[in-house]
């Protein structure tokens, strides 16, 4: 099983010259602890956000409370 350093490294390898980093999300899989879920969540309610930002992190928030009511329902 691969570790997140794992992941980062083969990122790093794969580092293109133009400054881009190809990702190979294949090779990253995680998952978030209950804690670590509401963590970020507590996080990201004490930011500000504006424009183009608002969307993309309510969809965010939406998928990080889903995974953080799973992972509490499963205890």
């Amino acid at each position: 099983m691969a570790n997140l350093r794992d992941g980062i490294e083969e990122t790093q390898e794969n580092n293109q010259g133009d400054g881009g980093i190809q990702v190979n999300n294949s090779s990253v899989n995680f998952m978030l602890t209950a804690e670590e879920c509401k963590f970020l969540l507590s996080k990201i309610a004490g930011m500000d956000f504006k424009g183009v930002e608002i969307e993309f992190v309510y969809n965010l928030i939406m998928k990080l409370q889903e995974t953080y009511k799973n992972l509490s329902n499963d205890k």
